[in-house]
């Protein structure tokens, strides 16, 4: 990759007048949605190098311009339309360093400069695999009557293509006929953020990602609910070398492996491409930044309590790990 492209910034790209001071910040796009720039980046950056990609069972990807309403956000198509992926900011969340760091305006217009460069970026699949046939919690934009309605639904398909029937509740199920997938939205993107989740921790999502795929290999392994209260043991087991656990710590992080863990199952069948942690930190350049050589996460600031302390710390530590994936990207 070029060095221009490595060190640019995509949310200025987006936000052009974003350093101005009159410019506020909840005006702001987003360029993981609407970065042409970006997205060009991501896929140079990942899915150039057709040798590497096959050896994953990634034979194509495209980027596709999609428009449901008036916005127009980009989607890299995997395999046609197997997996569909999403850039996620990796780099300090805005609202986090409002609410819990106290950050002013101008500070965090400060760390945007470093944290959205290419390396403060990473993709995450939004849908489950077409061939997935169990139940999922899904969003489906349909045509009911004279009305349209976007909810969250349990749904039985074959495919994303062919959508037989959802569940709008215990007692009544209806058929879908005019049905359209918009968009799953139980994502490790949106799931891993807020008070729900882990505040937008990029080192507590590596760490859950990790026991996901230590816990996928086992022969506990479960699909959907069933295999929650399994997932949640194996990850306290993973941890207690971490920290000494005590009752509102172990409260705490059931609820958010609760919330979190559908969304890491949803992307199973992509996570399943890469197999182990190990190969899914090398094809996205992880290691040596967010994970060291032996390939333990590396602590940005305390992991408990997961709401940060010192999210200076947080904020500090995250963006020189950006530079270092940075430096792997040239």
């Amino acid at each position: 990759m070029k060095k221009s492209e490595v060190y640019y910034n995509y949310f200025e790209d987006v936000n052009p007048d974003y350093e101005d001071s009159d410019f506020l910040l909840k005006n702001r796009l987003d360029p993981d949605k609407v970065s042409a720039t970006l997205y060009d980046a991501l896929y140079k950056m990942f899915f150039y190098n057709y040798r590497v990609m096959c050896s994953y069972g990634i034979k194509k990807a495209v980027i596709v311009g999609q428009k449901f309403s008036d916005d127009l956000f980009y989607t890299i198509f995997i395999n046609d339309d197997e997996f569909l992926l999403s850039s996620d900011y990796i780099g300090p969340s805005i609202y986090q360093a409002k609410e819990i760091g106290k950050y002013e305006e101008f500070e965090i217009k400060n760390f945007l400069r470093l944290s959205r460069t290419l390396g403060g970026h990473m993709l995450w699949s939004r849908n489950v695999s077409r061939e997935d046939t169990n139940k999922r919690w899904v969003s489906l934009y349909y045509d009911y009557g004279k009305y349209k309605k976007k909810e969250y639904f349990e749904i039985i398909y074959k495919s994303l293509k062919e959508i037989e029937e959802f569940k709008i509740d215990k007692e009544k199920t209806h058929c879908l006929k005019n049905g359209k997938w918009k968009e799953n939205k139980l994502t490790i993107n949106t799931r891993r953020g807020g008070d729900a989740g882990v505040y937008d921790r990029f080192d507590w999502t590596l760490l859950l990602l990790k026991t996901y795929y230590s816990w996928i290999k086992s022969e506990e392994c479960n699909k959907g609910s069933e295999g929650l209260d399994k997932f949640i043991a194996k990850a306290i087991e993973s941890y207690r070398g971490l920290v000494s656990f005590d009752k509102e710590d172990l409260s705490v992080l059931k609820t958010r492996l609760g919330n979190i863990y559908f969304a890491l199952d949803n992307s199973r069948e992509w996570l399943l491409k890469f197999k182990t942690f190990k190969s899914f930190c090398d094809y996205f350049l992880l290691n040596g930044s967010f994970v060291d050589d032996k390939y333990e996460v590396i602590e940005l600031t305390s992991f408990f309590p997961i709401k940060p302390v010192n999210y200076k710390e947080y904020v500090e530590n995250n963006i020189r790990a950006i530079n270092k994936r940075n430096q792997q990207m040239l």
